[in-house]
């Protein structure tokens, strides 16, 4: 059964989660498996619900607010980890628990007047751009200090964390330097703002290299296909 797949492909990947854990001696016990359902349906969404996955990724804003509407009676924990536009951003602050891709300071202002006015404080993650990929977004290394100095006076915002991605072609030992490089810098960070006590997330890996982003200190990983199947049309 369809309701089984999901369930199945859950189970294979929390065991590989707790393998690389231990193996590792890791002192990262919590890994968020964030089920990326963009193009999946309500149907796929509530057999992944039933399984025991409540955190959901979406990567545009209206099908994520359709969504909403028609899953309103699950207790769904709502990610936005795509590129937000500007014109945007009063539809998702505060109906969101994480916005993954800040990396435009205009933006972040946005977003912190928006929830101010909210009275809400939204969640943010911020994107590195650590591979240098000209077609990607997300800051990069050598402004990410001064970045999230900008931010810090911004209310209405928690930086939480970095967000990255590894370019397509990378496997194995590059997407883990690539991680690796992720990990140390949310470290440097919250060493050198004592203000940041929720610094702590990384989320980074996808369905072809999560196991790489677990061994390199993950906590949030975005999983699609490998978890919910194929998407439609």
């Amino acid at each position: 059964m369809a309701g089984n797949f999901v369930a199945n492909n859950l189970s294979i990947i929390e065991k590989r989660i707790s393998k690389i854990s231990s193996k590792n001696n890791s002192r990262n016990d919590r890994v968020l498996i964030l089920a990326v359902s963009k193009k999946q349906s309500i149907e796929t969404i509530k057999m992944a619900y039933e399984a025991g996955l409540q955190a959901f990724g979406e990567n545009y804003v209206q099908e994520l607010l359709e969504k909403q509407s028609q899953l309103g009676n699950l207790d769904i924990e709502w990610h936005f980890i795509g590129h937000l536009q500007k014109n945007k951003i009063k539809k998702i602050v505060g109906r969101v628990s994480l916005i993954h891709s800040i990396d435009d300071f205009e933006m972040a202002k946005e977003i912190s007047e928006r929830a101010v006015l909210l009275g809400v404080q939204q969640r943010i993650l911020i994107q590195v751009n650590i591979a240098k990929e000209v077609s990607k977004g997300g800051v990069l290394e050598e402004n990410l200090m001064n970045f999230v100095e900008r931010l810090l006076p911004l209310k209405g915002l928690d930086l939480c964390g970095l967000m990255t991605m590894p370019p397509l072609d990378f496997e194995g030992e590059s997407s883990g330097l690539v991680f690796k490089s992720c990990c140390e810098w949310r470290n440097k960070i919250r060493k050198k703002f004592n203000e940041l006590k929720n610094f702590d997330e990384l989320s980074m890996g996808t369905s072809h290299d999560y196991e790489s982003a677990v061994i390199n200190g993950a906590t949030i990983i975005r999983l699609g296909t490998s978890l919910l199947g194929s998407r439609g049309a």
